[in-house]
């Protein structure tokens, strides 16, 4: 795979629609904005990447501006199109960090840009792999697997816990895992009432959600209903009847 420096963007708050002639990288370096295309609003800014096939219709837009180069690509990429992806290496976006400024001052594409491409590609197949889980992805998770009983579990404190800030960690939770940590947290608790809810049948419901972290009967039968589409007794009849 081979990369080109196409063009960098510097404090735009905003893209008219387009389409682009070649498959495309774009790395974000300072600010944050919405990528607009077909499949909804992409919320793209510092740390994040994201792959734009050719041909493919966007668009941008910012209230606070956003910087960011765009790298075109030739060869198989292995990135997933339009899924924005956050680098927490800590090791991409400093080079294309180092790039921007150099096409700012000289003018001029940098020699770095192919080195730029590898780390992307290598860090997109990492992820593509489900390899190379973050060690605090991995502590933040097993937390939540031991701790989700406890209606005093605090996912801030726990990120802090691990010595990172919790809108980091959600944001490489969401790109390494596929979801937020609270909802992977809600998750691991509605799977867990779940099983008890059948394998208890006299345990009462209002208990059932003591014991799953839930702050009252209510408010765990409001997310199981909204996440299963049926209440916890109408799914534990079910299931004890034989009717799912």
């Amino acid at each position: 795979m081979t990369a080109t420096l196409a063009y960098q963007l510097k404090d735009i708050y905003s893209l008219p629609k387009q389409k682009l002639d070649s498959d495309t990288v774009i790395v974000g370096v300072d600010g944050i904005c919405y990528i607009v295309t077909e499949a909804g609003n992409l919320q793209f800014g510092i740390d994040s990447i994201i792959y734009i096939p050719r041909g493919v219709e966007f668009s941008a837009r910012s209230a606070v501006g956003f910087s960011g180069i765009f790298i075109e690509v030739a060869g198989e990429c292995p990135m997933k199109p339009l899924t924005p992806l956050m680098d927490y290496t800590k090791n991409i976006v400093p080079l294309a960090q180092m790039i921007h400024a150099s096409y700012t001052q000289n003018g001029e594409g940098s020699s770095l840009t192919e080195a730029l491409l590898s780390s992307v590609m290598g860090y997109a197949e990492i992820i593509a792999e489900k390899k190379g889980e973050p060690d605090f992805i991995s502590m933040l998770k097993a937390r939540i697997a031991s701790e989700y009983h406890s209606k005093d579990f605090d996912l801030v404190r726990e990120c802090l816990r691990l010595g990172y800030n919790h809108d980091y960690v959600r944001r490489v939770f969401r790109t390494v895992v596929g979801k937020t940590p609270s909802d992977f947290l809600t998750d691991v608790r509605i799977s867990r009432a779940k099983e008890l809810l059948v394998s208890t049948p006299d345990l009462p419901i209002a208990e059932i959600a003591a014991a799953t972290g839930f702050s009252d009967q209510y408010y765990f039968s409001r997310v199981f209903s909204k996440i299963c589409g049926i209440s916890p007794a109408r799914y534990r009849r079910a299931r004890l009847n034989g009717e799912a």
